[in-house]
């Protein structure tokens, strides 16, 4: 443990409300949090929604079209159990919330027991002694890395965001034709051909990737978006 990591914690063990500046991170820290639950449920809610549309869409559509009646399953299914998987995460940020300090000492610990090699030890003299000071303005040097670190995160959610608005577009697209494809197929074979199996695989395999990066995509644009939010966080644990 360095001089910062054990200036950290002693400045923790002694009151987080004792030390001006290490108040602020700690106010970031918990508006951090605010923002993964109210961001995190909005795209939980869009989830949902989308599923439960897809799951009435599959049961409305006739036996006749299969795979129009698969796909719609597939993905209202699997919209559910992703919607869990970030009900938890969500829940485990609510709890943060609800006891902030003691989340803020599991980071800090953690921190204490990081090597810290990534800011320079100019970097970390300075947050060091601005930290024992514990009021005062903020060091030009850290100034305007927070700075630099807001306004990388901010081009970061217009990339993200246009990136997988666009794929999902095209996402869309692809299954969309696929469906009316389908529909075509089934409405002059009667049933699949060994070609029109082709066709539809290799269109699912595309439609598949290019949904999962645009999810990918969109979850990386609330990541970012968290950052833009709180970017002295991110200052604090690019020293972990």
């Amino acid at each position: 443990m360095d001089e910062l990591q054990r200036t950290l914690s002693e400045l923790f063990q002694a009151g987080i409300e004792n030390n001006a500046v290490m108040n602020m991170f700690f106010d970031d820290y918990v508006t951090f949090h605010w923002v993964r639950i109210i961001f995190g449920s909005i795209l939980t809610l869009a989830i949902i929604c989308t599923s439960v549309f897809l799951l009435r869409k599959a049961r409305k559509t006739t036996a006749a079209y299969g795979f129009e009646k698969r796909v719609f399953k597939i993905f209202g299914v699997a919209g559910i159990v992703i919607s869990l998987a970030f009900l938890v995460i969500i829940y485990a940020n609510i709890a943060t919330v609800d006891n902030p300090v003691r989340g803020f000492g599991w980071f800090i610990e953690d921190f204490a027991a990081s090597k810290g090699n990534i800011y320079s030890d100019e970097m970390r003299s300075t947050f060091n002694d601005w930290l024992q000071l514990g009021t005062g303005d903020m060091p030009a040097i850290i100034a305007t890395e927070i700075q630099a670190l807001g306004n990388a995160y901010r081009l970061k959610v217009v990339a993200f965001g246009i990136s997988g608005m666009l794929i999902f577009a095209m996402s869309l697209w692809i299954w969309r034709t696929l469906i009316k494809k389908s529909r075509e197929f089934e409405q002059v074979n009667g049933r699949f051909t060994g070609k029109d199996r082709l066709t539809l695989f290799f269109g699912s395999s595309l439609g598949t990737f290019t949904i999962v990066c645009s999810f990918v995509l969109i979850v990386m644009t609330e990541i970012s978006l968290r950052w833009v939010v709180s970017p002295s966080a991110v200052f604090l644990m690019n020293f972990m």
